[in-house]
């Protein structure tokens, strides 16, 4: 995971991660170690913003570091 600034992520309503130091953003500059379940994940990301612009990075990897090829994301647009 990598953001410009911070990020705090949830996972299936769990709070996984924060760090919320601002700083430019590196592609793959954190690593989270989370535990999907089987069938939907909701995954959701709070990005910090500091100055300048914003943005963000993240992907999911096996045990070994090898991407998971079977997810599928998806992005929904918030229920009112």
């Amino acid at each position: 995971m990598g953001s410009d600034d911070g990020v705090v992520a949830w996972l299936n309503g769990e709070r996984v991660h924060a760090d919320l130091r601002p700083r430019g953003f590196r592609y793959g500059e954190g690593y989270v170690p989370i535990k999907l379940k089987q069938g939907r994940n909701l995954l959701l990301l709070k990005i910090t913003q500091a100055t300048g612009a914003w943005c963000f990075s993240a992907g999911l990897e096996d045990a070994e570091g090898r991407a998971l090829r079977d997810v599928v994301p998806t992005l929904e647009k918030e229920q009112k």
